[in-house]
């Protein structure tokens, strides 16, 4: 016996076969018992692809992502404490950093004034001028592009990071005892790329997931976040 409509398919909508058809979960009833198989959808024809329990695929994902997770409450929250601190430090840093930039500009328009009035004075020839005032308008150039690298870290961007922390960490739990809707959701949120090989799954991780569940030693996760802040910003949990 088979159904298909209705029913909240784990993977329903994540997977492609590697023929390139959608990759179709069905359920099948046999001895009272309900099985959910994923199957090739057979769009473009003929496809050696078989019948895949769903189960294969999640043990296959439970071993090679969230069986790696292994925080304990304890030290979430530390690594959350750590991270908000390591933020803090960060932003105090940036707007040192920038405040210097800051009066190295200013101290180059000045000089670029007065070079003009050097010009008006005719202290020194057009020639000349326009080699000095390129030579600052290049150097301001370069520290205004210096200052991009070290922007504001925003509330948003905080939020963001201990966001993805969070789903990271909790991950493993929620799958768990997540309802096939909610596990849908979740993986969705993770992979990508997802195609079947016979009873492998091929798939990428999303950033900046990727770089979080690739590690298994979370107290490197900061530095992780750290080092992409504009992957973390946009990040959507």
């Amino acid at each position: 016996e088979q159904k298909y409509s209705g029913i909240p398919f784990i993977f329903r909508g994540l997977i492609t076969c590697r023929c390139g058809c959608a990759v179709t979960p069905e359920q099948h009833t046999k001895n009272n018992k309900k099985y959910v198989y994923l199957r090739c959808s057979h769009q473009k024809g003929s496809c050696k692809q078989k019948l895949v329990n769903e189960n294969t695929i999640l043990e296959q994902l439970d071993r090679e992502i969230f069986h790696q997770i292994r925080i304990s409450p304890t030290m979430h929250d530390l690594l959350k404490t750590s991270i908000t601190q390591t933020l803090e430090d960060e932003k105090k840093v940036n707007a040192s950093v920038r405040k210097k930039i800051a009066e190295e500009i200013n101290l180059i328009d000045t000089r670029l004034e007065r070079l003009w009035e050097c010009y008006l004075d005719r202290d020194i020839d057009k020639s000349r001028y326009e080699l000095e005032k390129q030579k600052y308008l290049e150097q301001k150039k370069d520290l205004t592009a210096k200052t991009e690298k070290y922007t504001d870290i925003s509330n948003d961007l905080k939020e963001n990071i201990e966001k993805a922390i969070n789903f990271a960490a909790n991950l493993s739990n929620v799958m768990k005892i997540a309802s096939p809707d909610e596990k849908n959701m979740l993986l969705k949120r993770i992979l990508t790329n997802c195609i079947l090989y016979g009873e492998t799954l091929k798939y990428e991780i999303k950033a900046p997931f990727d770089k979080l569940l690739s590690c298994s030693n979370y107290k490197k996760w900061k530095d992780i976040a750290m080092e992409n802040l504009e992957e973390f910003e946009k990040v959507t949990v």
